[in-house]
Order: C-alpha cells, then structure tokens, then sequence
C-alpha cells in the first residue's frame, strides 16, 4: 500500500514497496494575532514574534522558522520536536545549539551535522547511530523521508525496491549528486582476424591503413571541435593526445613494415603495434603518464573500428533513451565528450583515475562521477535505481528511503542556493560603485548564439572562427563565412560580436593548408604567423568579417600578437580587403574597431606600443600563463607551475591594462582565468573591463560582480601588486566570494 509522507505536520515512513512525496494540500489555520506575529507568518498552532515563520506546533521568536513541535530563538529553523538556538537548523528529535544542523535523534554542539541517534561534536558528521567528534564522518542506518528532484520540487518518486541497499566506494573526479536508473554501457565486442596476405595485396592492406588513419583524424577532430565549442579550448586540446597518436611516425611505420615485411594483415598488424604501446604505458609507475594508455587505447579502437568498416564509436549515447546513471568497465574520452546531457544523470566506472582525461571531461560538464569503483559491472543491472555521491566517492545501489532523504536535503540546499544566482542573469552586471563591467561569451560556432542569448551574455567577445575550418573536407569560402558571422552579428545586434582571425597552428592544425610539420607547433607558425603567409586565406576570412560589420556591432581582433610589425601588416591587408569591397559596392562598417590579443609576454611588456594600434585588447591568460611560466597546464606532472595569480602574471596584466587606459582604450579578459570565480575579484581589482567566459558560467559571473564590495577590491590590488603569497590572495578573493555568492564556491558538501 502506497502512502504519502508529509514534511514538517506529517512524519509517515513509506513501505518496503514505495515511496512518494507531497507537500501538504492545507495547513491549519493561523493564529498570527493571538500568537504575537510581527512581520511573519504563523501557521498552525504557532507563536511567532519577529519576521519569521512559525508551522505546526512550534515557536520561534526572531527571525526564522520553526516546523513541528520545535523551539527556534534566533535566525535559524528547526523541524520536528527539535531545539535550536542559534543559526542553525534542527530536524526531528535533535537539538543544535551553534551553526549546525540536528536531524534524527541527534546532538550537534559546533559546526556539524548529526544525522540519526548520532552525537556530533566538532566540524563534523555523523549518520546513524554514529559518534563523531572531530571532522570526520560515520554512516550506518538513519530516518529518511523524502528525495527532491534536481529543479529542488518536492514531488513524487516512485522506487522499485530490488534488494537491500548496497554501498560501494570509488574514486570521486566530479562533485554532486545524481540519482536515477542504471545503464549499462560498454564496448561492443569485435574479432580481429589473423591472415598471411599475398603480394598483391600489400598496397590495398597498406592504402587500408591509411584510409582508416584519414578517417580516425576526421572524427577525432570532429570531436575535439564538439567539445570545444561546449567546453572551451582547455578541454578541446585533451583530444591532441588522440592525434598524436594518429600522427606519431614510429607507429604507422611499425604497422606498415609488419604489412610489407611480414605480409600480415592490416587489422593484426595495427593491433599488434598497439597493443605494445598501450602495455608499455600501462606499465609506468606514473599515474599521469600510465593514465594516458586510455587515451591511446581509445583511439586506436577507433582505427581499428575504421578498418574493420564497423561503427567508429563505442555504445552510441544517442541509445540512451532516459535520464541515466551510465556504469560501465570504461568511458573513453571520446565517448564522454559526446555524452547527451540531458540523457546523462552521472557515471561510474570500474577503472582510471582524477587525472585520467575522462574526469577532467566530466568536470567540465558538471556530471558527477566515480572512477575505480572494481567489479560494479558485475554487480548491477539496466533499471536498477542508484545514488551516486561524487562529494563522498560513494556509488549507492537500492538506495533506501533514509538514503534518499539524505541526498535530497543536499539537492534542495544547493538548488536553493544557485534560484537567485539563475534569477539575475538578465540584470545589468554593475558594481554596487556603478563601474560597469560587460560580461560576454565564447563561442565556436553560429549555432552557439542560442545559448549566448539564454545566458544573459552583453555580446560575444570572442568568436573563435578556426572551428569553421577544421574537421572539413575543404576549406570554407568566402560567402560561407560570411553567412555564420552575418547570422551572430544580426541575431545579437546591437551588442557587440568579436570575431577573433584564424588561429590555427599548435594543436589546431589543418591539413587544406599548405603547413610542413613542426617540431614545437606551440612556438612556431600558428595564428597571425600562418594568416600573414597565407595572404589569400586570411583576406577571404577578413572580407568576409568586413562584410558582416554592416550591423555596426562586429570588431575584429588578431590572435597571438607578438610584436607590433604584425600589426601593422595585418591591418595593410585589412585595408586592401576594405578598398576592394568599396570598388564593389559592397556594404561595411569603414570604422571597424581592430583589437589584439594579448597571449605572449612580448605583447604584454610592449602593450604601451601596441595600444597606439588597436582599439582594445583582449587577455588571453591561457596562453599568456604557459608562456611566462614555460609550463602545459595539461601535463600534470608539472601541473602545479601553472599559477594564474603568480606575480608575474599579475604584473603583465597590471601592465596591460595601465597601457591600455594611459591610450583611453579598453581590456577584457577571455581565457580561462575569467571563468574562474575566485580569479574574478583578483581581475577586477586590476582594472580589467570586460570579462568573456563560455555561456553557462555567465550567470555566477554577474551575479558575483553585482553583490560583491567594491571597497574590497583595493586591498586585492595592493595584495597582488606587492607579492602577496599566492595562496593569501586566493583565500582573501575566496573570502570576498564566501560573503556575497558562496554558491559560486560550492565544490563540497558545505555552502
């Protein structure tokens, strides 16, 4: 028999069988004159005092709320036979005196939780039956009631019970929680064949080979270029790795020689050569470099793929039909990049590690999820429902009404914390001081501008074009290009679009245009270099660009300027494209603002020169900080030199930015060092103007530039300007955050 469970008037534990949720249809009627109610409401036998909220049976007395036989006497909420005493919260049978929370029978004195018939005395918590003292956590059994969906809604869920509830530890990569069904997914079984070929057949296996290497790269850059769009350019540059590999000259060599030489057939000869790669790093101590035998293992499974004429991809996430807790042995980074969002509740696999690229891709896409959880795969199966806790690393099978509750509480908590962040999006980002600072979005792509338009974004400040070029059999043309900055431009109008020139070279390269290989394509012709050589390429995408600013709201910018000669160039060829299009009749704003981008030390240290050339700049931190501190922030074995609040770093935009105003010119800042909550307060107090960041983080940068003291941000400039420890800085920015939008901090389980 179903029934229902009512929060705070009604406490009625469901069956075995199911559970659901409602809020109560009617409460009792209010006494608010007879109780003494002075700015509040009181419902249900309450006494309530001051600006507060009084349900069933309870008193409370200055502002806050008491639910079911509790006493509440300052600013906090207690529920259910409960007493609390200061800020805090009580639920069911507990008493909190100082900053807690008491659910079930429990005692909390300072700063924790105590969950069920638990005793918790400091920094801590304790669930069922548990005794915790200091900053640590016991589980056991403990009074659950209800589960709350991720819109923070207290609805109805239906539970199949299938067996007893089951916990299983794992490696946390991406905190938050998800709660669902599970699917199974996994690789799809194939054979490879072992043959000796004839002669004749060798330059068919060989033209094979290489047709499924053609092949590989094409997907792989369509993957890459998928991701970037979605994630920005750190993510996108995890899948060089992959074409590395497609590129890595001893391998296809090796393959090619077991062909000639040993007459084997291509799809042995490439697994062979493989698999003795994969096994050489597998073997390696070095969790980072050991790590990266799953990336090569994931792309040559889709070489294999190719060359056997299968599905070049794994279990195909279009499959999945419902919301799902994926589970399986492993989940490629190729295979995560395009998982469906809205299909995807969370993860967990069987095998890797927080610095397998798997992880780094469900960070960024906010899906939590547990790694090295040994043996679930055989534990589970499809439809069984399942918790998984990506604070904890806990992977809960069957989960139990008492369990639910749990987590919906920590939904609801940080759901409500995140309403007013969402709520804002569309104000005006300005400074409680009046400084107005334009918050504007990355994009990849013209598709993009629906979710510029969502995020409450002023604009686009930086339109990254090299994705119209890569993952394409041709080059795309003139009109072409026209057409999808035409389309942002005009949809966006009047706000500002900034269309940044090719930056192809490092890890974007294309093989349409006429590039030999180099040995170190980070430091060699990329961006502005290749655009300068490749006169006939750049002039089609700078007419193009031209052609779109007839909406008066587009500004062109240069990539990866290094010295002044460069701009001058470039802007000799612009203004060939502009005379050219005026002897054509052709439409375009003559006063196009030119920007540069400030990405190498050298733009930095001259940016008093390059200002007297352009109409703004824009900081590219990711690039600015690899090349200062000589480091690739995605090798984690030196990891820790990528600082964005080093000194150094500080200083060169300290620098930038004074240039920039002594020339009446603006800054913004469009790497990832923007999109970074904490780094926000730090930029601001440099005197950065705009800030331009991928869509979904617009909400919480707004949000945190309204609410934030701007009195504070002059301490912040003194602190980074006289070298302040880095971490001091951080964890005084972090303190500015904690005050005025904690939710933009929330990697745990606390607020």
């Amino acid at each position: 028999m179903d029934r229902s469970i009512w929060i705070g008037r009604k406490l009625c534990p469901p069956p075995p069988g199911a559970a659901r949720c409602h809020a109560p249809s009617s409460w009792p009627t209010a006494r608010n004159k007879e109780n003494k109610n002075e700015h509040g409401t009181g419902q249900g036998w309450s006494r309530n005092k001051e600006h507060g909220t009084g349900l069933g049976w309870c008193r409370n007395k200055e502002h806050g709320t008491g639910l079911g036989w509790c006493r509440n006497k300052e600013h906090g909420t207690g529920l259910g036979w409960g007493r609390n005493k200061e800020h805090g919260t009580g639920l069911g049978w507990g008493r909190n005196k100082v900053h807690g929370t008491g659910l079930g029978w429990g005692r909390n004195k300072v700063h924790g939780t105590g969950l069920g018939c638990g005793r918790n005395k400091v920094h801590g918590t304790g669930l069922a039956w548990g005794r915790n003292k200091e900053h640590g956590t016991r589980r056991g059994c403990g009074i659950w009631v209800y589960f709350l969906s991720k819109e923070c809604k207290l609805g109805a869920l239906s539970i199949e019970y299938t067996g007893k509830e089951m916990v299983f530890s794992g490696i946390p990569v991406a905190s938050g929680v998800a709660h669902g069904p599970v699917c199974l997914v996994g690789q799809k079984g194939y054979s490879i064949p072992e043959r000796r070929i004839e002669d004749s057949e060798v330059q068919s296996e060989i033209h094979r080979f290489q047709q499924a290497i053609v092949e590989t790269r094409r997907d792989v850059l369509e993957v890459q270029e998928k991701v970037t769009s979605a994630l920005g350019d750190e993510n996108g540059r995890i899948f060089d790795a992959h074409l590395l590999v497609l590129e890595d000259q001893a391998l296809l060599d090796q393959v090619i020689r077991s062909i000639s030489d040993s007459r084997m057939n291509v799809e042995w000869a490439f697994r062979q050569a493989a698999d003795k790669y994969i096994q050489a790093l597998a073997a390696i101590e070095d969790e980072y470099l050991r790590e990266r035998a799953a990336d090569m293992r994931d792309v040559t499974d889709r070489v294999q793929r190719r060359i056997l004429g299968l599905d070049s991809t794994l279990h195909n996430p279009d499959s999945i039909k419902k919301p799902s807790l994926l589970v399986g042995h492993d989940l490629a980074p190729s295979y995560t990049a395009m998982l469906r969002r809205e299909m995807t509740l969370g993860f967990v696999t069987e095998v890797g590690s927080r610095t397998s690229h798997t992880a780094i891709l469900a960070r960024s896409l906010k899906i939590p999820a547990l790694v090295g959880v040994e043996g679930i795969c055989g534990r589970i199966r499809n439809g069984q429902v399942a918790v998984i806790d990506g604070f904890d690393g806990l992977f809960i099978l069957n989960p139990s009404p008492q369990t639910l509750f749990e987590y919906g509480q920590l939904v609801q908590k940080k759901s409500f914390a995140l309403g007013p962040v969402y709520a804002e999006r569309s104000l005006p980002s300005v400074m409680k001081d009046g400084r107005r600072i334009s918050i504007s979005a990355n994009i990849e792509q013209s598709s993009n501008v629906t979710d510029v338009l969502d995020s409450g974004a002023e604009g686009v400040g930086l339109f990254r074009t090299e994705y119209l070029f890569i993952s394409r059999d041709r080059l795309p043309s003139e009109e072409e290009q026209f057409e999808a900055y035409d389309e942002v431009a005009s949809v966006l109008s009047p706000n500002q679009v900034v269309i940044r020139t090719l930056d192809l070279g490092g890890d974007k390269i294309l093989s349409k245009v006429d590039h030999a290989p180099e040995i170190n394509p980070f430091l060699g012709m990329r961006a502005i270099r290749l655009c300068l050589q490749q006169v006939q390429l750049f002039k089609a995408q700078l007419r193009a660009i031209l052609r779109a600013s007839r909406h008066r709201n587009v500004r062109l910018m240069y990539p990866m300027v290094s010295c002044v000669s460069e701009i001058t160039q470039a802007n000799a060829i612009l203004e060939e494209c502009k005379s050219e299009l005026r002897r054509d009749g052709v439409d375009f704003d003559e006063e196009i603002p030119v920007g540069a981008m400030i990405e190498t030390p050298s733009a930095a240290v001259t940016s008093d020169i390059l200002a007297r050339h352009v109409s703004f700049f824009s900081i590219g931190t990711n690039d600015l900080i690899q090349y200062s501190m000589a480091v690739d922030r995605l090798n984690e074995k030196i990891a820790y030199l990528y600082k964005p609040a080093h000194p150094a770093i500080l200083r060169l935009i300290h620098r930038t930015v004074t240039n920039a105003q002594n020339h009446g010119i603006r800054v913004s800042v469009c790497g990832e060092m923007a999109s970074e909550p904490v780094f926000i307060p730090i930029l601001l107090a440099l005197g950065v103007d705009e800030l331009s960041i991928s869509p979904p983080l617009i909400p919480g940068a707004k949000f945190l530039v309204r609410h934030m003291d701007p009195s504070q941000l002059k301490t912040i400039a003194s602190m980074a300007l006289d070298f302040a420890e880095e971490n001091e800085l951080i964890e005084f920015s972090r303190s500015i955050i904690q005050d005025c939008a904690p939710a933009l901090l929330d990697t745990d389980r606390s607020l």
